[in-house]
């Protein structure tokens, strides 16, 4: 995950206020006097806030970085659900406020207080940080610093590489021990802090091939200093060529978004627990409405998985709440469904995750079954829920499911 280290003056920010509004509001405009090129960034990020002395007093999750507005204060509507009182009374109150030349905002959805020494920041040249940046600066925090959601790895999802070198036998030179289900593929001069459980893996003859062998990571072993071994369960479908180039391979992070037609409530119909189970334990079939409904899901969630934030679209689908066999065209509304990565939604659909709304926001439960497995940390995780209500999941039709869906 990205990180930022900057600085706030006491004077003119309170952030336990900030921290207050974050406990009923899912957003906050954070907005400081400086540019952020959002380009050099993938999201959400983690904001680490130095308030005075050599220490950094907070750590946020920064979702997106936005050009400021003085509608963030003005608009009555926006200003309530993005800014405390305190910020909104400053900018009305103290004229300096609205003087001041804000040029950003950073939207943050958590804030919790912490106490790191600025100087175990290091830069991203590997200086390590002698004094707190006026500005901000890209650093890479302490280990004990990274929470959950870091754990040491990056966002990539997707990694490419070139095998275009056979042994003796004619088999591609990187690949042993291949199988119907898996294969090994070493040895890769491979960063490990890319390297996790449900990372796609793509071998390519070359680069403007698509895919000749292609799974998911199940493990990782070192060998030979810094190179890798990596076990691979195999999946059909090859891929292009795409992502961010760097020494030979490529790296995907990103994903597009789609248009939205649905406005209505909807209202989830009565279904017997029987015929949920049943339709809802079987892998989905393409239906008719089926690409629309994901189309929509992907706009109304900004091509972004529910709950783990990849936005790799060719991995995101498209997953009832209530299932389409017993509902049809009905089941395809906006409301009923949730956009998750493919090996999420096989998990939803399995009932090894639910998602139980809570104080205004959706939160997951993991089964036990997963416990010590790469899904655990989930477990009690907020999801990213579309910014527009009318496009927000139906907490009747997630009751509903929990309470005819045996729990696992």
């Amino acid at each position: 995950m990205d990180s930022i280290l900057f600085s706030a003056d006491p004077k003119t920010v309170n952030v336990d206020d900030a921290i207050k509004h974050l406990r009923d509001h899912k957003q906050l405009y954070w907005s400081v006097g400086f540019s952020i090129v959002k380009r050099r960034f993938h999201f959400p990020l983690s904001g680490f806030i130095h308030i005075k002395g050599y220490e950094v007093d907070y750590k946020a999750v920064v979702e997106d970085v936005i050009p400021f507005s003085r509608e963030h204060f003005e608009n009555r509507l926006l200003a309530a659900s993005v800014k405390p009182d305190s910020f909104r009374q400053a900018w009305d109150n103290d004229p300096r406020e609205r003087l001041r030349p804000w040029k950003s905002v950073l939207v943050m959805t958590d804030i919790i207080p912490v106490s790191i020494s600025t100087s175990r920041f290091k830069l991203r040249n590997g200086r390590l940080i002698r004094v707190p940046p006026q500005k901000y600066a890209r650093v890479i925090p302490p280990d004990d610093a990274r929470d959950s959601a870091d754990s040491g790895h990056s966002n990539v999802s997707v990694i490419h590489m070139v095998c275009n070198r056979n042994d003796t036998h004619g088999r591609p030179l990187h690949v042993r021990n291949e199988t119907a289900t898996h294969f090994i593929s070493g040895f890769w001069p491979i960063n490990k802090e890319h390297l996790r459980q449900g990372v796609i893996f793509a071998l390519h003859r070359s680069k403007n091939e698509m895919s000749f062998l292609q799974g998911t990571i199940e493990g990782v072993e070192e060998v030979k200093g810094k190179r890798v071994e990596l076990a691979i369960r195999k999946t059909s479908n090859a891929l292009p060529w795409v992502g961010k180039v760097a020494r030979g391979r490529a790296y995907e992070h990103g994903g597009a978004a789609a248009t939205i037609a649905h406005n209505e409530i909807f209202v989830p119909p009565d279904v017997s627990p029987d015929a949920l189970r049943q339709s809802v334990m079987k892998f989905c079939k393409l239906r008719e409405g089926q690409e629309e409904f994901r189309k929509s899901l992907l706009a109304a969630y900004e091509g972004r998985c529910a709950v783990t934030g990849c936005t790799i679209e060719l991995l995101l689908e498209a997953a009832h709440i209530l299932p389409y066999k017993e509902h049809g065209k009905l089941a395809h509304h906006v409301q009923n469904g949730l956009l998750l990565r493919a090996d999420i939604h096989v998990l939803f659909d399995r009932q090894l995750i639910t998602f139980h709304p809570l104080d205004g926001d959706v939160r997951v439960e993991v089964s036990n079954i997963l416990t010590g497995s790469a899904y655990e940390y989930l477990n009690g995780q907020k999801l990213y829920l579309p910014s527009l209500p009318a496009h927000r999941p139906s907490n009747a039709a997630l009751n509903q499911r929990t309470k005819n869906m045996p729990k696992l």
